[in-house]
């Protein structure tokens, strides 16, 4: 005997919510929301719906960048990964070195410090912290936000030739100097003068005998 079904079978689709430190699977319809793992939640993204995404490519995150992981978002389950929609309207299929890397931000830190033990190079690794952050799934931090083990040193600019500090007189050495000065001048012209002074003793002795 052939059973008819009343309506349309709804199709499960897998949604997952991530708080940092955390995977939640939360089938819709169906079963209560559930912790896993990163490997589990790899293991259901090879089934799903096909989603085309986004073609817009977000810049780089700076080496030295700081970036912290949101509060929470939510995605959906596809074939090669989990989608999400970013604040301004665009769709980001992450893949599984992007849920890698969302796994292991769980506080503030430097962006060029993020995934090291990936197989991937450091310019794709700032690419795909870029592409997280446009997508929402992580967002920018403060150097007050990171570990202080994991800030970036301050960059200090190159040392420069110290200028010589002008030489600035001390008033009573000035007054001391110039008072000396007028007494050499003094001594030189009493010296020029002891001939004259001579000779006029002379007229003067000689005019008045």
């Amino acid at each position: 005997m052939i059973v008819a079904t009343t309506g349309p079978v709804e199709q499960v689709q897998d949604f997952v919510v991530r708080v940092p430190g955390t995977w939640t699977l939360t089938p819709i319809p169906a079963a209560d929301p559930c912790e896993i793992t990163l490997d589990e939640l790899l293991g259901r993204t090879t089934s799903g719906l096909d989603v085309a995404p986004t073609s817009t490519i977000p810049p780089a995150a700076q080496a030295d960048a700081g970036v912290a992981p949101v509060w929470m978002f939510v995605g959906r389950v596809v074939p090669g990964g989990l989608e999400v929609g970013s604040p301004d309207g665009n769709r980001f299929v992450l893949d599984a070195v992007d849920l890698d890397l969302i796994d292991q931000l769980v506080e503030p830190s430097v962006a060029s410090t993020l995934g090291l033990a990936l197989d991937i190079e450091p310019d794709e690794r700032l690419a795909r912290v870029g592409r997280l952050v446009a997508a929402g799934c992580a967002r920018p931090a403060a150097d007050e936000e990171i570990p202080v083990a994991q800030r970036p040193r301050t960059r200090r600019p190159a040392p420069t030739a110290a200028e010589p500090e002008p030489i600035t007189a001390d008033p009573d050495q000035a007054a001391q100097g110039a008072l000396t000065a007028r007494l050499a001048d003094a001594y030189r012209l009493s010296s020029k003068l002891r001939p004259v002074r001579r000779a006029v003793e002379r007229l003067r002795a000689g005019w008045f005998r």
